[in-house]
C-alpha cells in the first residue's frame, strides 16, 4: 500500500493525506506519516474504524496548521470515481438505500464496463484500479502519472464527458435522471450503448428487474417516446404480453417505424431509455476536486464488515457482492492458518496467510495494478533523464 501511495518515493508519501475515522464517530484529517512503519504503528494505535486517503500536497499535511494556506495546496492526486448503488433507486426494482444484491450488482456491472472502456480508449490510461466499496457500490483509481497531475478543471473536464443525464420526471411524478441525446449521438456514448443493450435486455427478464412487469415500470419507460398516439400504441399492444422482452421488442420495432416516417428529425428514444437506466451515475463531487478524501481500499467496512476488495473489471460480471470476504472470515481463517504453521515468524507467517487465503484473487488484482504502475513510473523518469541529457547546456 505505502509503495502505491508514495510512488516508490518517501517524500512523496511523507505528503499524503490520510484520515481516521475512530470509535464513535471521531473524524481526524490531515494525518500524514514518514514511512510504511509510521503509518502501521499509527494504524496499531488508533485502531480506525474507517480510513480515507487524500492528495499529495505540497507540503506534510500535519504540518497544515504551520503553513499558510496559499502555500499548503495539493500537487498530485489519482483521479477517482465513485459510483453508488442507491443512485439507481428511481430504476431498480431489487432494492433500494444500502440494500445489495446480485440482482443489484448488474447496475455495477454496466457502470463498471462503460467508464473502464473510456478511461482506456478515449483517456488512453492503463493504469486502473477498481474496488468494491464493501456495501453498495464501487470506486475507481486511475494512476497513471498524467492522471495524477490533472487540475481541478481537467478533473470537471472529464466528469463531464460521462454526463449524458437531465432532470425529467416519472409517471408517477417523482423526479428521475432522464437521459437526453443530441443528435447525431458521439461515438462514445453510441460505443456505450452497445455495451448496455444487451446488459439491459437481460435485466428486463422477472427474475433480474423486470422494468416492463408493472404497470408503473410501463409508463417510467414510456416517457422517453417522442409521441402520445405511439404511446397508447404500446399500451395496447402490452395490455396482453406478459414477458418484459417481449415488450421491449415491440416498442423497439415501433420507435424504428416511427423513426423512419421522421427522418432527420429522429429521436434518439431506445437509446436514451438503456442509457437513461444504466449509463454511469458519477458523485462527480469526489471526481472533480483533486483533495477529495476516498476511503482506502482493503479497509472494513464499517457497516457490514466487508473488506473493501480489489477486482478485475474484464471479470466484473462474476463478481458476487454477497460473497466477498467478512473480517470475522479472515480472523476465523487466520487463526487457523496460525494453528497450523507455528514454527513461522510473524512476518512470514502474514505474507503466506493473504497469499493464499480468501483474499488471494484480490491481491493478485492489486499486484497486478501496483506492477503497471512500476513500469509506467519508469518509463517516465526514464523520458526525464533523455529530456534533461538532450536539453542544450548554457555557458557564458
Amino acid at each position: 500500500m505505502w509503495k502505491w501511495l508514495s510512488y516508490e518515493q518517501d517524500t512523496l508519501g511523507s505528503r499524503r493525506e490520510f484520515s481516521f475515522t475512530l470509535e464513535d464517530d471521531i473524524y481526524i484529517r490531515y494525518l500524514s506519516f514518514e514511512s510504511a512503519a509510521g503509518w502501521q504503528a499509527e494504524c496499531m494505535k488508533r485502531l480506525p474504524h474507517k480510513m480515507d486517503m487524500g492528495a499529495v500536497y505540497t507540503a506534510p499535511p500535519k504540518q497544515h496548521n504551520a503553513i499558510k494556506a496559499s502555500e499548503f495546496q495539493p500537487v498530485e492526486r489519482e483521479l477517482v470515481f465513485d459510483i453508488d448503488l442507491s443512485d439507481y433507486d428511481d430504476v431498480r426494482t431489487s432494492g433500494s438505500g444500502a440494500s445489495i444484491s446480485t440482482r443489484c450488482w448488474q447496475f455495477m456491472v454496466a457502470a463498471v464496463k462503460v467508464v473502464d472502456d473510456t478511461l482506456r480508449n478515449d483517456f488512453g490510461f492503463k493504469n486502473i484500479l477498481w474496488v468494491y466499496s464493501g456495501r453498495r457500490g464501487v470506486h475507481c483509481w486511475v494512476g497513471d502519472p498524467r492522471a495524477r497531475r490533472l487540475t481541478n478543471e481537467q478533473r470537471m473536464a472529464i466528469g463531464k464527458y460521462f454526463a449524458v443525464s437531465g432532470a425529467g420526471q416519472a409517471a408517477d411524478g417523482k423526479s428521475v435522471k432522464k437521459c437526453e441525446l443530441m443528435t447525431p449521438v458521439h461515438p462514445s456514448i453510441r460505443r456505450a450503448y452497445n455495451t448496455l443493450e444487451p446488459v439491459f435486455t437481460n435485466m428486463l427478464q422477472t427474475e433480474q428487474q423486470g422494468f416492463l412487469d408493472t404497470e408503473k415500470g410501463q409508463e417510467d419507460v414510456l416517457v422517453y417516446v417522442p409521441d402520445e398516439t405511439l404511446k397508447n400504441k404500446l399500451r395496447g399492444f402490452w395490455e396482453n404480453k406478459k414477458d418484459g422482452t417481449d415488450k421491449w421488442s415491440q416498442l423497439c420495432r415501433e420507435v424504428k417505424k416511427f423513426n423512419a416516417n421522421k427522418g432527420k428529425q429522429r429521436k434518439p428514444a431506445v437509446e436514451e431509455i438503456v442509457l437513461g437506466y444504466l449509463y454511469p451515475r458519477l458523485d462527480v463531487h469526489v471526481t472533480e476536486q483533486r483533495n477529495h478524501l476516498l476511503k482506502s481500499p482493503w479497509v472494513v467496512h464499517p457497516k457490514t464488515g466487508r473488506v473493501c476488495v480489489p477486482f478485475d473489471p474484464e471479470k466484473v460480471a462474476d463478481f458476487n457482492p454477497e460473497t466477498v470476504p467478512t473480517v470475522q472470515d479472515l480472523a476465523t481463517e487466520f487463526n487457523a492458518y496460525a494453528a497450523e504453521n507455528q514454527g513461522l515468524p510473524d512476518k512470514e507467517l502474514v505474507n503466506t496467510f493473504f497469499s493464499s487465503c480468501c483474499l488471494k484473487e484480490h491481491v493478485q488484482v492489486f499486484d497486478a495494478y501496483l506492477k503497471g504502475l512500476h513500469k509506467a513510473n519508469t518509463a517516465e523518469l526514464v523520458a526525464h533523464a533523455r529530456e534533461v541529457r538532450a536539453a542544450p547546456s548554457m555557458e557564458f
